[in-house]
């Protein structure tokens, strides 16, 4: 569970009756009654949503069902890049370097593609990760590598303002444009 709240596996089935696998991230209610932080939520999402990049995980839209708010997102069959890095320390082994490097160029690409993305106008989107850090980084069961949380900065800022945490404290993983711009 996360700032926004819990995330649930799900099926999104169209109107032809194909389904796809997706992420539900459930908005917690303290959130979802929070107009400023549901605009905001709704205009990175549109934004962020224009991305397609094979190592961002794609973010499809965002969805209210009676008194329930969801983001929903791409579902990647795998593990985090922080299990892997627990399960390596559990058993007293290194991360090897030539692996460290290809998710490094890996993620560098990913952050640059959504870094130079322009709008249809051809406007730059101004799009900043929130977290950089091993618990946002997914490897598929296909050895792809993929990032989550692409876009959503201003509003973790804004939610962790909300809890009365300072944001900042996890500097280290934040994107420096985000850091020194502070709250939209």
């Amino acid at each position: 569970e996360g700032y926004l709240g819990k995330l649930y596996f799900a099926r999104e089935i169209s109107s032809h009756g194909y389904f796809r696998p997706v992420v539900l991230k459930y908005i917690k209610n303290q959130y979802s009654h929070n107009r400023s932080l549901m605009r905001l939520l709704a205009q990175e999402i549109q934004q962020v949503s224009q991305l397609n990049h094979q190592n961002l995980v794609q973010l499809y839209k965002l969805v209210k069902l009676e008194n329930y708010t969801f983001v929903v997102n791409e579902y990647v069959d795998g593990i985090t890049l922080a299990d892997v890095m627990e399960r390596l320390r559990e058993n007293r082994r290194r991360f090897p370097p030539h692996v460290a490097c290809l998710f490094i160029y890996t993620l560098c690409g990913a952050l640059g593609y959504a870094n130079r993305k322009k709008d249809i106008e051809g406007n730059e989107q101004e799009v900043a990760h929130g977290k950089i850090c091993p618990d946002n980084v997914m490897i598929s069961k296909e050895l792809d590598i993929k990032l989550l949380g692409m876009g959503l900065s201003k509003l973790n800022i804004m939610m962790q303002f909300q809890q009365n945490c300072d944001p900042l404290d996890d500097a280290e993983h934040i994107a420096p444009e985000v850091t020194s711009t502070g709250i939209p």
